[in-house]
C-alpha cells in the first residue's frame, strides 16, 4: 500500500538530509553566492527557492531527479579556509545573524566534529546581508590559500569592522534620544539626519584627517548610515515611541 504523507511532512523529511542540531552562531556569518545572483540578493536578500542545490556538490549519490531542500548555507567562521569550496570565485556576503533572526543549524553534511557549516530554512532580509568581495565567477579559488582572513585582517572585511562601530554609536545615540524624549518630538527623518551627523563627527574626530579629507570622510560616514541604517533607526524610533 503507497503511503500518503502531507507537504510538511515530506518537508519535514527532506530537511533530514542537511539539518544537524540548533545552533546559535556568531553575529557575523559568510555566505559565498556565485555573481550571477549579486543582482537578486541585493534587492531581495537571501531568499531559499534561489539558491543551487547544495547536494550537487555535498553528496555524490545526487540525482537529478531528487528535489533539493529550499535552504541557505553559510559559514560560522570568517576565516577563508573555514569557508565552503564551490571550487569557483564567488561572491562573499556577511551576514549579521542578530539582524537576520532566523533559527540556524549544524549542517548534517558534515560530521559533528565540524560545527562551522551552518544552514537556516528561512530567507534573510536585505538588510541583514552586506556584499564584502566581489567574485568573478571564474575557476580561481586558492585551493592551497591556508590564511585567515577575519574581520581585522583583510581590507575587503574592513566594513563590517566598521559598521559594527557605527551600530554601537548608533544606538547610543538613540538611547540618548530615548532619554530625553526626543523621540517623542522629533520626526523620523530628523532624527536620522541628527544621527548621521552626529555619528559622523565622532569618527571623523577620530580619524585624524585633515582639510578636504576631514570633510569627505565625515560626509561618506553620514551618506552611509542614512542609506543602510534607515531601517535599524525606524524600527528603534516606531517601537520607543508608544
Amino acid at each position: 500500500m503507497k503511503i500518503k504523507i502531507t507537504e510538511s511532512q515530506y518537508v519535514r523529511l527532506q530537511e533530514q538530509k542537511v539539518k544537524g542540531d540548533e545552533i546559535t552562531p556568531g553575529k557575523y556569518v559568510v555566505h559565498s553566492s556565485n555573481p550571477s545572483n549579486r543582482d537578486n540578493i541585493s534587492v531581495t536578500g537571501l531568499q531559499t527557492s534561489l539558491g543551487e542545490c547544495y547536494l550537487i556538490y555535498a553528496d555524490s549519490n545526487y540525482g537529478e531527479d531528487e528535489e533539493c531542500v529550499p535552504a541557505i548555507f553559510a559559514t560560522n567562521s570568517t576565516k577563508k579556509k573555514d569557508m565552503f569550496d564551490s571550487t569557483y570565485d564567488d561572491d562573499i556576503w556577511v551576514i549579521d545573524t542578530e539582524r537576520a533572526g532566523v533559527q540556524w543549524y549544524k549542517d548534517a553534511h558534515f560530521d559533528g566534529s565540524d560545527y562551522k557549516h551552518i544552514v537556516t530554512f528561512e530567507n534573510i532580509p536585505v538588510d541583514a546581508v552586506r556584499l564584502i568581495y566581489k567574485g568573478t565567477g571564474g575557476d580561481t579559488w586558492n585551493h592551497d590559500d591556508k590564511t585567515e582572513l577575519t574581520l581585522t585582517e583583510s581590507n575587503k572585511y574592513r566594513l563590517i569592522r566598521r559598521e559594527a562601530d557605527m551600530e554601537h554609536r548608533i544606538d547610543n545615540q538613540l538611547t540618548m534620544a530615548k532619554h530625553q524624549n526626543d523621540l517623542y518630538f522629533v520626526p523620523l527623518d530628523h532624527l536620522i539626519l541628527h544621527i548621521a551627523d552626529s555619528v559622523a563627527v565622532e569618527m571623523a574626530n577620530e580619524s585624524n584627517l585633515d582639510g578636504d579629507e576631514y570633510i569627505i570622510f565625515r560626509n561618506q560616514i553620514k551618506q552611509y548610515i542614512r542609506s543602510n541604517f534607515y531601517g535599524h533607526i525606524k524600527e528603534f524610533w516606531e517601537t520607543n515611541r508608544k
